[in-house]
């Protein structure tokens, strides 16, 4: 019978200080404008991070006494920040084994299985900070069987403040260990763009303070790698997908020449949603064109700023899910809607409710207040992105289709109820950006040369 020992919200300060204590800098884990153009779309908990809570949880309600044999951990699904985290303990006294198990509104997030003995695993760890440092990009043209060593650090005032009631739990040997493996997997290999999957490690003998690591498998076509891990008496194996780089929205030249000089110079156009992805696109070829724009963006201002200088584009920001008022010294005469939300695949586990709440959030009612506020009357085109998926009944994207659907009704009633407005909006297919990036090969389609032809043709 699982029991809740315990729940919690992780907070940016908390990973600030799991970055320090493990030297895990990876910046899907501590900065918001790199994480937001990852696939997992914000920051997430390292996964050490919420193995130590867990095992914090445990030992400091009494269910965990005694020294841990193994741990054999599976990450189901990255855990973000202020979300309500809860842990709950499973015992299995036969095998002498029991399990801990991490969910996020009964969404499935970490499970630990631990063994247990009565070996004394002692190993002194020298105390010693990391320095704050950038992750490296692993080169996979390296002779694969060739085999590093990493030093292990342990902060141990850092440690006992974020787990006091850890201490003489865990021999020092284990736990320096647990924060090895997240410096590895994050930091040097994949590196920069890792995303842990799982482990195990077994001990039988103490660890040392230094662990040595290779490459055992690599397949190129799904994206992952494991690692063999050896530390002493302990040995292990590591697995991480290597998730792709932030796609980068660039004119090339030969698609320069297919946007004919000032096509779009009486357009003056306001991009919401401006700072990546669809948003970035558009603005690059509709400035190409001559138009004059304004992008707005919510969490990328270097993104932005970058954009606005390439492009002599002005930049706002703009919270959609707040109130707002929109202040141009000039009225525009297109409306650009891109602001998105991480699209979530409806084949994995996740709130119905909370989805479609998400959805309506960005695409029904962020919509019509982006409408009420710059309309005043004048003619406005506006440019509304459906969605593909409509068409083609696919059940990984439902809830997205709905809201996608609702979106098109609003967008007909809207052009009946405003005589001066004209909204445009096709289904368009699977474009490639941040967020539709995926693990291995898709069938996404270069976004500038299909929004080119797109926006010359509109009418």
């Amino acid at each position: 019978m699982e029991i809740n020992i315990s729940e919690r919200i992780f907070t940016e300060d908390d990973q600030q200080s799991f970055a320090a204590l493990s030297g895990d800098w990876n910046p899907v884990h501590v900065e918001e404008e790199i994480a937001r153009r990852t696939i997992v779309g914000s920051i997430v908990i390292h996964g050490i991070h919420g193995v130590l809570w867990a095992l914090y949880s445990a030992m400091s309600s009494n269910h965990i006494t005694n020294t841990i044999k193994s741990i054999q951990v599976k990450f189901h699904s990255p855990i973000k920040l202020n979300e309500i985290v809860e842990c709950f303990f499973l015992e299995d006294k036969k095998n002498n084994e029991c399990k801990l198990i991490i969910r996020v509104n009964k969404i499935l997030k970490t499970t630990i299985v631990l063994s247990f003995c009565d070996l004394m695993l002692f190993k002194d760890i020298p105390n010693r900070n990391h320095l704050k440092s950038s992750p490296k990009e692993y080169s996979f043209n390296k002779v694969l069987i060739k085999k590093h060593t990493m030093q292990l650090y342990f902060d141990k005032l850092l440690y006992m403040k974020m787990f006091p009631s850890l201490e003489n739990k865990i021999p020092d040997a284990q736990i320096a260990l647990l924060l090895g493996i997240s410096n590895i997997i994050g930091m040097e290999c994949p590196g920069n763009y890792s995303l842990f999957s799982n482990f195990n490690i077994s001990w039988h003998d103490s660890s040392n303070d230094s662990v040595d690591y290779q490459i055992s498998d690599y397949n190129k076509r799904f994206s992952s790698i494991k690692l063999s891990i050896k530390s002493g008496g302990a040995t292990g194996e590591l697995q991480s997908f290597i998730r792709p780089a932030s796609v980068k929205q660039n004119l090339t030249e030969s698609t320069k020449k297919y946007i004919p000089k000032n096509i779009f110079s009486k357009w003056r156009v306001l991009v919401i949603g401006g700072s990546r992805g669809l948003g970035e696109a558009s603005t690059k070829i509709l400035t190409h064109g001559g138009a004059k724009s304004c992008i707005t963006y919510y969490k990328g201002l270097n993104d932005a700023k970058k954009i606005a200088k390439e492009t002599s584009s002005e930049i706002l920001y703009l919270d959609i899910l707040s109130d707002f008022k929109i202040d141009l010294e000039w009225s525009p005469t297109h409306l650009f809607y891109f602001p998105t939300p991480n699209i979530l695949s409806e084949d994995t586990s996740f709130d119905s409710e909370s989805l479609l709440e998400l959805y309506n959030n960005y695409f029904i009612k962020g919509f019509e207040k982006i409408i009420k506020n710059i309309y005043s009357g004048h003619q406005l085109k506006v440019f509304y992105p459906s969605t593909y998926y409509i068409d083609h009944d696919n059940e990984k994207y439902k809830k997205y289709s709905e809201i996608k659907m609702q979106g098109e009704e609003l967008c007909k009633s809207m052009n009946k109820l405003y005589p001066k407005i004209d909204i445009f909006f096709p289904r368009l297919p699977c474009l490639k950006t941040d967020l539709t990036a995926s693990l291995t090969e898709s069938n996404s389609i270069d976004p500038i040369p299909y929004l080119s032809n797109l926006y010359k043709n509109w009418k």
